[in-house]
Order: structure tokens, then sequence, then C-alpha cells
């Protein structure tokens, strides 16, 4: 016999399914482990922004900088979810601002930032590391993060990890890469 909870659960993932796939409504039967449809198909895309505006960096730092006569930036890579629709879901960026001299970093900072879509939450960097090149001349840190779509009284049913990689270097350069994965699907059956 299904639950109301289970009842509340079949009728958000059928809104979920129609409105995302206008246009191709057919039926199934609904197994014992639900897999909603919609918003877990997620594909990724990636953005990049690069600023000589320092004023993010900390102000011993920027005075450092300007003593030493060392150049620093703020890049910023980040990944967007987006269902297969296009619609928008999340976004996770990792920032890092360094300064320079040259050949090597002699500053390097990192921050991340998200936002989220109706019915998605952030639920903090599932894991991080960063480690420097050789002399410091370049810093590679890599964040993913954890966000979860949650549907009111039902809870959470599925989670996404996006991820984003940086590399920053003492000649000014930089680069990044980023992407996604899946979490499995949470059983509705199990309470």
């Amino acid at each position: 016999m299904w639950s109301v909870r289970m009842m509340f659960c079949a009728f958000m993932l059928c809104t979920l399914f129609i409105v995302e796939n206008i246009g191709h409504v057919h039926a199934e039967s609904v197994p014992d482990t639900i897999q909603p449809s919609g918003s877990e198909h997620i594909m990724y895309d990636t953005f990049q922004r690069i600023s000589h505006d320092i004023s993010s960096l900390p102000k011993e730092m920027r005075q450092e900088a300007i003593i030493n006569g060392d150049l620093c930036k703020t890049f910023t890579y980040g990944v967007n979810g987006r269902t297969y629709a296009g619609t928008w879901q999340f976004t996770f960026s990792q920032h890092v601002g360094w300064c320079y001299n040259g050949w090597q970093v002699t500053y390097h900072s990192v921050w991340h930032t998200y936002s989220t879509s109706l019915g998605w939450s952030y639920q903090g960097i599932s894991s991080q590391s960063n480690a420097p090149g050789p002399n410091q001349s370049f810093w590679q840190d890599t964040a993913t993060a954890k966000f979860s779509y949650c549907a009111g009284p039902v809870g959470c049913l599925f989670d996404r990890y996006p991820w984003v990689n940086t590399v920053v270097r003492g000649d000014g350069s930089y680069g990044g890469s980023g992407g996604g994965g899946d979490g499995i699907p949470l059983s509705l059956g199990s309470q």
C-alpha cells in the first residue's frame, strides 16, 4: 500500500517529468525505488573570468605586492548544472586570488561561491585539495561540492557533485577545468 509520503513524491516526480518532457509523455510502471525524472538529469557547462581588480584580496597582501613589485589577479572558474532542456539548476565557482613575480606565486588564496534554483540545496565542499609546484612556480586547487535535490516533506531525492580544478602560475598565466558527477538516487521506500 502506498503511504501518503510516497504518493506525494510520485505526484511531484510526475510533475517534474511532465514539465521537463512536454510532448514526450508516456506511462510506465513505478518501481519500488523511484528514479525521479527531470531535474536529476544534469549536464554541466563551465565558465571563467579573470580580474585585475584585487580589492577582494587582503589589504596586507596588496600592500606587500606593491612593495615587492608583484602583480596580482583573481581567476574564477565555475560550473553550471542544467537539465537536458537547458534549465539552470545550480552554479559552483572557485575563485583564486594570487600574486606573482614572473616566475613564482608569491601569494595564493582560494574561496568558493554557489547559487541554487528552487528545490536544490548546497551541502558544502565534499572534497578539496591544493598543492604548489616546484618553488611555488604554480598552485593547483581542486574542489568538489555537493548539491542535493529536495522535495519538501519527502526529503532529498538525489545528489550531484560538480567539481572545479584551477591552476595559477608565477608568470601570470592560469587555466581551469570542471564538470560534474552523479550520486546514487535515494530509495523512497527506506525511511
